[in-house]
């Protein structure tokens, strides 16, 4: 999951977000919906990575659309420098 939210972000232009690939598909979604599509909703990988991002994005999953959080993990480099305190945010 890091890997795909890692890539799809790295296509982000943090200047015009609404520009990037697909932005308007990622639009659509909230992030609780693009991540239960991947990995359902039931699975202990999907209960981890809820925490997880309700940690590092101060929001539930549902709360904000899938570009936002590739716009905020684009803005911070990777998803890795939002999760480790060592050069990360």
């Amino acid at each position: 999951m890091q890997w795909q939210l890692d890539y799809y972000a790295s296509k982000i232009n943090l200047e015009d977000p609404f520009s990037s690939p697909n932005a308007v598909k990622f639009d659509a979604v909230n992030l609780k919906e693009w991540v239960v599509k991947r990995l359902g909703k039931n699975s202990e990988v999907f209960k981890v990575f809820e925490c997880a991002t309700d940690t590092i994005f101060g929001l539930d999953m549902e709360e904000m659309s899938c570009l936002h959080a590739l716009f905020y993990i684009k803005s911070a480099g990777n998803l890795d420098m939002l999760i480790n305190g060592k050069g990360g945010a």
